[in-house]
């Protein structure tokens, strides 16, 4: 495979289509054979697999004389190469790095520069950008030595694009200015229009929105000439972005509505994402929300299955946004989702703060490793490290006091409901710690009391449900649920756990012979597990430890 197409492979996530998948299937297959048997006649069967799906171009032809590490830094490269293809990228990494030792020091650098371009593409594409810019750095090392601006081009053009990724984009930038010099040195028209798409996506990131429309049109007028339609799709949709920036809705809008259904033609289901969510948002300017929610859920679909967190938060937000007036139980959802996810990117910024290295290299050429900025990124290491720290420590002291406040309220409730259903009881039997029994009116009690009572009566034939207890009740699901967070302010459903567990604990205390196990199935658990967390849940300890507190209270 050409290097110029695995940057563009990984800039643009082209698909695979179902045919694909099977061929990957027979070629996995010959390469797990050779590396039972790794002879000449295996490794010519899994080449010759590969070379006819078109991952490599040529296809070498080996012989039992032929050296062992020839053979394999072959068949490595071309498995690699294989994963790329299948967008598996950490089964590429591993072959990748096997083949990589073998190609150095050989009569070709091209090969070497190819396996860095590779490992560069596929790290690149697992968010691992230390070690991306680690082999795209070398691979331009390389492509400058050779002298060939079409290489250097293509090398920068990769540098550029992992340096945007790792949230540098300003040295993205200058790379990207490199290559577009470089490419103007050679008659190489998809090389151009590639180049000129990355500095248009670049040039944007850093504010530059009328600097990028000019790369974006002059990418789209090279892919026109040159009649590549699956392309022109993809450079209107790199057009789009500045063209929002620059409040030139009405342009960018017929871009989009050009680029999708080719995208969709195409199955270039990632880009395709993207300009959906693009459209998304110039129809919630537009304060058509129904169209907005429409194509947020597009890109949320094919999102979700790339494991694209990044542009899934987009369409989440997005969809809060779009539905929150419509369906507002299902915004909210997206809303949660969305904010779980912006954590998830704040840790994720977090860790690419450890690939600022980069700047240790000038703008022209590749320098060494200077001393004094090694000790800076020392500093800034443990800087990142302290606040990761920080961060932890304050989360988990959050998560101790929602849980704190949590476990008072189920005590509460587990008291009240003692109250209620055992109001003359031994004194023996326990109930959690409580504040003061709120006062109730006769009604309410008696209500409660009749809940209390399905709940226990539904056992143990049954484990008790919302549905259940109401049928008990004579009375609908909802309108239990409207009556008991009017009584208690709790869910039904929280509230039956509550009794469960007050039933729990008079059983522990009252037969102190009963397995949990036993008690488990008592209180309607058919998973004893589940059951010791949700008592732990509610009286901090495990229902063993509770068992042997009351059987010896003076060991407490």
């Amino acid at each position: 495979m050409p290097r110029y197409l695995l940057v563009l492979f990984a800039l643009l996530s082209l698909t695979l289509p179902s045919e694909a998948f099977a061929q990957t299937a027979r070629a996995e297959a010959l390469l797990r054979a050779y590396e039972q048997r790794p002879e000449a006649a295996t490794a010519n069967a899994f080449l010759s697999q590969i070379n006819k799906e078109g991952i490599i171009e040529t296809q070498k032809r080996f012989t039992s004389a032929t050296h062992p590490d020839s053979v394999k830094k072959m068949v490595w490269y071309g498995a690699a190469e294989l994963y790329i293809a299948a967008e598996r990228f950490d089964t590429a990494v591993v072959y990748g790095e096997k083949a990589l030792p073998l190609f150095r020091g050989g009569t070709s650098r091209i090969e070497e520069a190819d396996c860095e371009s590779l490992l560069a593409t596929a790290c690149f594409r697992l968010g691992r950008f230390p070690e991306a810019l680690t082999h795209a750095r070398r691979l331009v090392e390389i492509d400058r030595a050779s002298g060939d601006p079409d290489n250097i081009s293509s090398s920068l053009n990769t540098l550029a694009a992992i340096y945007m990724a790792a949230g540098q984009p300003e040295e993205g930038y200058k790379h990207i200015r490199q290559a577009l010099t470089e490419a103007a040195r050679v008659d190489n028209l998809p090389r151009r229009a590639i180049i000129h798409g990355s500095a248009a996506e670049i040039a944007h990131r850093l504010g530059h929105d009328e600097e990028a429309v000019g790369y974006a049109r002059e990418a789209l007028r090279i892919e026109r000439t040159l009649g590549n339609e699956k392309k022109v799709a993809v450079r209107l949709a790199q057009l789009a972005p500045p063209l929002i920036a620059l409040g030139r809705n009405a342009e960018a809008k017929r871009a989009l509505a050009e680029a999708i259904p080719r995208l969709r033609a195409d199955s270039n289901l990632h880009s395709l994402a993207i300009a959906c969510n693009q459209m998304g948002d110039l129809f919630l300017k537009e304060k058509n929300r129904a169209e907005a929610a429409a194509y947020y859920n597009e890109a949320l679909t094919i999102l979700l299955r790339q494991h694209d967190i990044y542009n899934e938060a987009h369409s989440r937000k997005g969809l809060y946004e779009a539905l929150r007036e419509s369906d507002p139980a299902a915004a909210m959802r997206h809303n949660d989702r969305y904010n779980s996810l912006r954590d998830s990117l704040y840790d994720k910024e977090t860790g690419r703060l450890l690939s600022q290295y980069a700047a240790q290299y000038g703008n022209e050429q590749l320098q060494q490793e200077n001393a004094d900025l090694q000790r800076a990124n020392r500093l800034r290491l443990i800087a990142v490290l302290v606040a990761v720290c920080i961060l932890g420590l304050l989360t988990w002291r959050l998560g101790q006091r929602r849980l704190r406040k949590q476990r008072a309220r189920n005590e509460e409730l587990t008291r009240q409901i003692a109250q209620l259903s055992a109001p003359a009881r031994d004194e023996s039997v326990p109930a959690p710690p409580a504040q003061a029994h709120h006062n109730t009116t006769a009604d309410t009690d008696d209500f409660l009391r009749r809940v209390i009572e399905a709940v226990e009566a539904t056992l143990p034939s049954r484990t008790p449900d919302v549905e259940s207890v109401a049928a008990a009740l004579g009375i609908t699901p909802v309108t239990l649920r409207r009556r008991m967070l009017a009584c208690t302010g709790e869910t039904p459903k929280a509230y039956i756990s509550a009794v469960l567990m007050q039933r729990a604990a008079s059983l522990l205390t009252q037969n102190p012979d009963l397995t949990v196990a036993d008690v488990a199935r008592r209180c309607g658990f058919d998973d004893a597990s589940n059951f010791v967390r949700t008592f732990k849940r509610v009286y901090g300890i495990t229902p063993r430890q509770f068992a042997r507190s009351k059987a010896h209270p003076d060991e407490g």
